[in-house]
Order: structure tokens, then sequence, then C-alpha cells
């Protein structure tokens, strides 16, 4: 039986509910017949709560066209399983481009070590990469085809890492190789800081504080900096830019963004 629908959201938040909807409230028949002779309703009773969305409307008759949650949850499933399919794509040929050694002996991976290196670098930036995603894709909603663009382009950086990692290894650590390394980085980096940015600025900030965006946009800056200045100075100093690019991965181990 129907009992009533509050509409007392903003009411109750000074006209700044953080949740635009209202909601009907059902309860069996025989608890509402109990409630009207004794005053209360017998114990163990259940309330059933129906939350309706009110929306801003777009069309000229003061209603919208929405997709049902479902079909909002599926688009951003599919966008976070055809990345994550990439991901482990991408990992998948860098382990290829690992030779076994024909000799029988420890000495004999000694000269694999620029390959090692590379390879460990790579695959640490990769799982860096997927894990603020994972945490990112949480807060995307219903994606829009902006979005999805800004996506593939960042998976199309990502899938050429395999191909500077062969480089870098193959030419132990040279000049040019590291600096292509580096600025592949680069590309990726700003990609994904596009990427952040067009989610969190459709982000509620009761999922995303305001200070955790700040952190994320200050943290994203200094990691694109380092990673800009390891490109040039691999030119004259191809290991040190080496070392600063696997030193500006530190400061991504932890998620820019994580549920609150």
């Amino acid at each position: 039986m129907f009992v009533g629908a509050p509409l007392t959201p903003n009411g109750l938040n000074g006209g700044k509910a953080g949740f635009p909807e209202y909601h009907n409230v059902y309860v069996e028949q025989k608890n509402v017949d109990a409630y009207v002779k004794t005053g209360s309703f017998p114990e163990g009773t259940v309330f059933v709560k129906e939350l309706t969305r009110v929306l801003t409307p777009t069309l000229p008759d003061g209603s919208r066209t929405e997709p049902s949650m479902r079909e909002q949850g599926e688009t951003a499933h599919r966008l976070a399983a055809y990345s994550d399919a990439v991901f482990a794509v991408i990992v998948t040929i860098m382990v290829l481009e690992l030779k076994v050694p024909e000799e029988p002996a420890f000495s004999a991976l000694w000269p694999l070590w620029p390959t090692a290196i590379s390879y460990a670098v790579s695959y640490l930036f990769i799982a860096i990469i997927w894990i603020n995603h994972h945490y990112l894709v949480r807060f995307v909603g219903p994606p829009t085809l902006g979005l999805i663009w800004i996506n593939f382009i960042h998976l199309f950086m990502v899938a050429l890492v395999p191909f500077a990692t062969a480089w870098v290894a193959r030419t132990r650590l040279a000049s040019s190789p590291v600096a292509f390394y580096g600025g592949l980085f680069v590309c990726v980096d700003v990609a994904y800081n596009v990427f952040e940015h067009t989610v969190l600025a459709r982000a509620e900030t009761r999922h995303v504080s305001e200070g955790a965006r700040r952190v994320a946009r200050r943290r994203s800056l200094v990691v694109l900096a380092i990673f800009t200045i390891a490109m040039l100075v691999a030119f004259v100093a191809p290991r040190l830019g080496f070392a600063l690019i696997c030193a500006a991965l530190i400061l991504h181990l932890r998620p820019d963004v994580r549920n609150r």
C-alpha cells in the first residue's frame, strides 16, 4: 500500500541536496490496518522505499530523455572492460620481446640487463596507468562520445610502449631511444590528464572532494614536468634521463583519486 512520497531532500539540506530525488513509501496493508488501530506499526514491519531521480528538463514539454541506470552502467562497464583488455594485450606483447639466452649459464643473463630494466620500468608504468584508470572509471557515469575518444587516444599512446621499450633495450639505453621513450611517457601522461580532468569534472563532490581533485592536478603536473625534463636530459645523458623517468613513476604509485 502506498503511504506517502516525501519531497524533503532540499528542505533538509538548505536547498542544496546532494541527491536530486524523492521517494515513494509502501507498506503492507495489514501493517497499515494495525497502525490505524494501535497507533504504531507492528514489530518487523517492512517499509519499501522507491527512489525517483529529479533531473532538469531538456525538452520543450518539460520532460527529458535519459538512459536507464542499467544502460549507463553497461556502457561504463564496456569502456572499462575494453580498456582492461587493451592493457592485457600490451603487457603480453612486451613479454614476447624477452628472448631466452642460448647458453645454459647465469652469466648469459648479464648482457640482457638493458632488456630487463626497460621491461620492468615499462611494466610498472602500465601497472600504474591501469590502477589509476581502474579507480578513475568508477566515477565515469554514462560516458560521452568525447570521453570515449579521449580514452581511445590514451590507449593508443600506451600501445606504443612495447615498441619504445624494445628500442631502448636493443640499443642499451642509447640517447635517441631513451628520449623517444621519455617523450612517449609525456604523451601518455598528457592523454591521461585530459581523461582524468574530463571524468573529475563530471564527478559529484560527494564522491571526489575538492581537496582530492586539487592533489590530483598538482601531482599530474609535477609528473608531467619530470617526464618532460627526462626527455630533454636524455639527449645528453640518457641514463640520467631514464633514472628521472623511474623517479617520476614513484609519485604515481598511489592512485590520484580513490573512493571516499
